[in-house]
């Protein structure tokens, strides 16, 4: 199946899946520095501050502005990808020409615009996010597959079992609670040691997203 390579555009915040379904997404060069991402557990909250225990054992002081857009992810089963919906596939290459899933988000709305195709991503180093609309979705002997379309260009998509699979959906800063695990896919900095981000992606009930 032919797949569309070229530039690698980058979204605004990061992760153009979560962009796109927040509908802010926008076009930047992959060439660009590596976007500053947060991934951890909120130790604290003040008003729209948040103090986040990060993974690697420090912490992270970040500022949400009024209009921040806050997603909420929850677990799903692999089976429950329709066609027609729009995916963000973290993925390697197989020998066969295939796309190995690493990790799936599903999010609503569809992706347009500059959020489709092969994005940079770093899950594992060979890794590379696939986005697009499920146009096929079938169970097979290796796990659920998917066809992923987008601009003139798509390729197969496996899922393995045990691949997470991920909803995403709007909320509201009532996720924004100690002990909730976040992941913002593109911080901005700002004064001293502070970020600042336009979207962050909250588990719910207690979900820790392998992101």
């Amino acid at each position: 199946m032919t797949k569309r390579l070229g530039p690698l555009p980058r979204a605004a915040a990061g992760l153009a899946l979560l962009l796109a379904a927040a509908g802010g997404a926008a076009a930047a060069a992959a060439q660009e520095a590596a976007p500053v991402r947060v991934r951890g557990q909120i130790a604290s909250v003040e008003g729209r501050v948040l103090t986040v225990q990060n993974r690697d054992g420090g912490t992270t002081r970040l500022e949400l502005p009024a209009d921040a857009k806050i997603l909420g992810m929850t677990p799903i089963q692999p089976d429950a990808i329709a066609t027609d919906a729009s995916v963000g596939a973290a993925a390697v290459k197989q020998p066969d020409g295939r796309m190995r899933a690493l990790l799936v988000v599903v999010h609503p709305g569809g992706i347009g615009g500059p959020g489709e195709g092969y994005l940079t991503w770093d899950l594992t180093p060979d890794s590379m996010m696939v986005q697009g609309e499920v146009r096929e979705a079938e169970s097979g002997p290796d796990g659920r597959v998917l066809q992923i379309y987008y601009t003139q260009a798509g390729n197969t998509v496996v899922i393995p079992p045990g691949t997470p699979v991920i909803r995403l959906e709007p909320r509201d800063a009532s996720l924004l609670k100690k002990g909730a695990s976040v992941f913002v896919p593109n911080a901005e900095k700002g004064p001293g040691e502070t970020l600042s981000a336009e979207l962050v992606a909250v588990g719910e009930d207690g979900f820790e997203p392998p992101m």
